[in-house]
């Protein structure tokens, strides 16, 4: 209670959680309304999703400590926000709906992997209560999201999903900006 900085990550985590569950649960339905693809076209673009996630992880590995950590979440997070916004635009073709997916899960893993050294220095004496509490919110912005992800697709379509992610990305930003700050 007595670090603000740790339950800001925390509530940044529980949005890019929501953001990115948000899409993983329509992703397939989107794409096969928008562009007809079977089970087994969808399970390619899964794959690719896959890859540009283990990208992303790779990336973290190799630049975050250039970058800096605090700096690499926070433009993840920007240009998340703006590949949701571009997604629902690549309806018109199927490479560059996949791509776009990819792009956006490439963003969400490098906030992700790219934040976690930066959670276990805000409070060096409970690191194990800070990434309990991180992984608790992951969970349940995936939760949230998986609830609210298809009731808004089927009701308003692939774009709402989109702007409710965007918007999640949108307060996460802020938080971050506002809130957060790397530990020296």
């Amino acid at each position: 209670m007595r670090v603000p900085t740790a339950w800001a990550v925390i509530g940044v985590t529980f949005l890019i959680a929501i953001a990115n569950e948000n899409i993983n649960v329509v992703f397939g339905a989107w794409m096969n309304q928008a562009f007809g693809l079977d089970a087994v076209a969808l399970g390619l673009v899964a794959s690719a999703i896959g890859g540009a996630e283990l990208g992303a992880e790779l990336f973290a590995a190799g630049f975050v400590d250039r970058l800096g950590k605090w700096r690499t979440v926070l433009a993840s997070l920007i240009f998340g926000g703006l590949a949701y916004a571009l997604l629902p635009l690549l309806d018109r073709n199927a490479w560059f709906g996949t791509f776009g997916l990819m792009l956006v899960f490439f963003l969400f893993e490098l906030a992700v992997v790219a934040g976690l050294p930066l959670y276990t220095e805000i409070f060096p004496h409970a690191r194990g209560l800070v990434l309990s509490l991180e992984v608790a919110s992951f969970s349940l912005g995936r939760a949230v999201g998986s609830f609210v992800a298809p009731a808004l697709f089927t009701r308003y379509g692939f774009a709402a999903v989109c702007f409710l992610s965007g918007a999640a990305l949108v307060a996460a930003i802020l938080i971050w900006i506002l809130v957060v700050r790397e530990q020296q």
